[in-house]
């Protein structure tokens, strides 16, 4: 897409956890309007995006995914969309898919089926989506994410003095692993 994530709008599916968490910090930092959506209404994601907003400084915005109809409400305008479940849980099914407008890429991290967004295979490494989008599938991110963590254990390893490492630091060693 030759582009940054800045004003990128990503909608974050499982955002209170620890992936969606910290991908959503991440895009915010990076410029993107995120919105982390939760299954169980909008309280508990109003506290976690206040606490991001507290201990780094971002602006995420919470979202209320109670029922399907307030779960599809923010794909048409998705640029991105990331999808950090709990396993086996189908987050968005097809049909809601085809309410995208201009959705650029879907990427599911929940390898325990059914995937979290209807039709992202567990292999998908950039393959199109039936909504047109480029999809990444679990084992994809998986293999960035142990090269990233190895890479970074390679050089705590080969430090001669200690090294302070957190997530700012794994998505710069992941672009550097995939050459961007």
């Amino acid at each position: 897409f030759n582009t940054n994530l800045k004003d990128k709008n990503i909608v974050i599916y499982g955002g209170k956890g620890i992936v969606g968490g910290i991908s959503s910090i991440m895009c915010s930092k990076e410029g993107a309007k995120c919105t982390i959506v939760g299954y169980d209404g909008i309280e508990n994601v109003t506290k976690k995006s206040q606490e991001y907003k507290n201990r780094f400084g971002v602006n995420v915005i919470p979202g209320d995914g109670s029922s399907d109809k307030l779960n599809a409400s923010f794909l048409p305008d998705a640029d991105i969309i990331f999808c950090s479940a709990r396993e086996g849980t189908q987050v968005i099914s097809l049909e809601q898919m085809k309410l995208t407008r201009d959705l650029k890429v879907i990427a599911d991290v929940n390898a325990v089926p059914p995937a979290g967004i209807e039709g992202v295979k567990i292999d998908d490494n950039d393959k199109e989506h039936s909504c047109g989008a480029l999809s990444i599938g679990p084992l994809t991110s998986g293999d960035i994410k142990v090269k990233t963590q190895y890479k970074m254990f390679e050089d705590m390893c080969n430090s001669d003095k200690p090294l302070y490492l957190n997530f700012d630091k794994a998505l710069n060693t992941a672009r550097e692993i995939l050459g961007l």
